[in-house]
Order: structure tokens, then sequence, then C-alpha cells
């Protein structure tokens, strides 16, 4: 059995790639550190770490038959490969999936061009995948219709929820320890509310509704920890669906 990776939804063994002999991934993150030298002081003062994007390097093989037919793959991988941009310019993450970890899900693009060595009938290639976030996720969303529930990643995550009042209230509250979301509106049965954090959005009946959210001390659009939660609703008897994607390091 070959070992290989899907990108953008297309496998490598659709180029006859048959060998993938380096994949690089990291334990953790890379990180930006903010030092402080204070004279007098023994030794440096750490001020803040943040995490920076990571590169993933894969090395592979492409076969063929003949010369021609190498080169005419070649060409095939590279528009394989391509970094896909919006109309500003700016690259769009796709999915990487390595076959040795087929639950989880790297999101990056083509860094730079791709090295290639040929050798008669086959190439050998070096390439380099940027991750922007550089953490691996879940394939699968997770999805829970209740308030109480698991996030079995190793860091907090984003989540969308859809929340339908079943009775007339003048404010619908999410809590999760310390940090709450509040919707300053008064909504009646049958009222549909969605919450995206990660894209920072709030809906009312499909319209725009972030001019209602109370602002908090800490931000309304909090992620979940790692571990066992449990949310606190008001209007208690609001029906809720959950969905988050698992991260890890």
């Amino acid at each position: 059995m070959s070992y290989g990776f899907k990108y953008n939804g297309t496998h490598s063994d659709d180029f006859d790639i048959e060998i993938v002999s380096v994949v690089g991934r990291n334990l953790g993150t890379p990180t930006e550190d903010t030092e402080e030298e204070i004279p007098g002081y023994q030794g440096t003062v750490p001020v803040r770490q943040d995490d920076r994007g990571k590169i993933i390097p894969v090395s592979f093989q492409i076969h063929a038959d003949t010369p021609e037919q190498l080169r005419n793959r070649a060409h095939e991988v590279a528009e394989w490969l391509k970094t896909v941009k919006n109309d500003r310019n700016k690259p769009i993450s796709k999915e990487i999936i390595f076959d040795d970890d087929l639950n989880r899900r790297w999101m990056g693009y083509l860094r730079g061009e791709i090295s290639a060595e040929d050798i008669i009938t086959h190439s050998q290639c070096e390439v380099e995948f940027f991750i922007p976030e550089p953490y691996t996720e879940a394939v699968d969303k997770k999805e829970i219709n209740e308030t109480t529930g698991e996030n079995e990643g190793s860091i907090p995550v984003h989540f969308e929820l859809k929340a339908v009042i079943q009775e007339e209230t003048e404010d619908f509250e999410l809590k999760l320890g310390d940090r709450e979301f509040i919707l300053d509106k008064e909504l009646n049965p049958g009222d549909v509310v969605k919450l995206d954090t990660r894209g920072r959005m709030v809906t009312v009946n499909g319209e725009d509704a972030r001019s209602d959210v109370s602002i908090q001390k800490t931000s309304p659009y909090f992620q979940i920890p790692p571990g066992e939660f449990s949310f606190d609703v008001v209007p208690a008897n609001t029906e809720i669906e959950l969905e988050f994607r698992e991260r890890w390091r």
C-alpha cells in the first residue's frame, strides 16, 4: 500500500505518486517571542509569546513510463497543488490530509515553487505547505443537541450555535464559566438565533443582529476549552444545536 496525501479533495494516488518519503510535521507550534533586557537585571524578561504559522515540507516521487509522460504528469501535479486565491490575490487555505492520520486535517496552501529533479522516468519533488493557523483539526465537526458535551481536542475551539426560542423573552443568554454572550433583544417562540464565534456573526431569523449583542468586559465570541463543558442558557427551555471542530497542537 502506498503512502500519500490528499490536497483540496484530490489524492496523490491520482497522479501515480507512489512514494511520499518525507512529511515534516513538528510537534507543537512555532512561536514568536518578545523579550526585554533591563539594565542591572540578571537574565531576560519574557514579555509575550505568540503562535506563528507552521511549514510542512513534503517530498515525493512522480513516476511515468517515458520522459514525455513524466513532463505531462509533472504539469498536472503543479496544477493540482497550485495555490487558490481570492479576487484580492489572498491565498485560500485548503484541506490537507495525510494517509497516516485520516481523521485529522491541516488547512494550508503551497508556498513557493515545486522543486523537481527529473531522472528519466521519475521526478523527485519537494514542496512546502504553509499552515497559517498551526494546528491540526478533526475532519468531521462534532454535533451536539444539548448544553453539555466534551471538547476532546487539546486547545480551545470556536463554535457555531443554533438556538430555537420556546417562549417570549427580553433577551437570550449563553454562559460558559465566566464567559457570556448576551443578545439584548425581545424574542418570540420559534425565533432562531444563530451564533458563529469564529466569524463573529449573530443573526435572528436570518437577519444580522450583531448590534443587539451586549458588550461585556470580555469578548462575547468566546471559545470552548478542552475537556467537558456545560452551557447555561436563558431561557432554559431553548432548543440548542451546537457544532465545533476539535483541534490539536
